[in-house]
């Protein structure tokens, strides 16, 4: 069971170990499961962002799109101004 947790749940040891304990007044395995679930959306974001970009990069008609690509700039230029506040 570890084993197959570790590897379709992705879970740490730590996070399996909550489960297997199951619950008590102090600790609940549904947040811990929940907070992976939570992980996993918000990896698939980034993926799914990160997919778009390469093939936008595919498909840009710019002979570099890494310097010439008005809209990669314009998304770079975004990002680092979130980063920055």
């Amino acid at each position: 069971m570890i084993r197959f947790w570790q590897e379709t749940g992705m879970m740490s040891l730590d996070d399996i170990g909550a489960v297997l304990a199951g619950r008590d007044d102090a600790h609940d395995w549904h947040d811990v499961v929940q907070n992976r679930i939570d992980a996993f959306d918000a990896q698939i974001e980034r993926l799914t962002a990160a997919k778009a970009y390469l093939r936008h990069s595919l498909k840009c008609p710019r002979s570099n799109p890494a310097t010439d690509c008005p809209s990669l700039k314009k998304d770079i230029d975004t990002w680092l101004k979130a980063r920055r506040t």
